[in-house]
């Protein structure tokens, strides 16, 4: 059990190291705050997964093949927005 966990965060620390990763944060606006993740660093336009966080907002997108498109901007979903 232990070499499962050991080898579980040495993936996940490999992964993230290959990612793309932005974080904003501010001490007075909560919703300034947001964490986007791209993997893999390499494919910008198409990347194979696609992670975005803001207070309130959860969204995250696999994306197979070249067809999709690399969202600029996350439109707002007012049924996933806190007010």
């Amino acid at each position: 059990m232990g070499k499962l966990i050991k080898w579980s965060l040495l993936a996940l620390v490999v992964a993230l190291i290959v990612s793309n990763i932005n974080i904003k944060t501010s001490l007075y606006k909560a919703k300034d705050n947001s964490v986007e993740i791209s993997f893999p660093q390499w494919k910008t336009q198409t990347p194979w997964l696609y992670l975005y966080w803001t207070p309130g907002v959860w969204r995250w997108q696999f994306y197979k093949g070249e067809r999709h498109q690399y969202p600029e901007q996350l439109p707002a979903d007012d049924e996933t927005q806190r007010h």
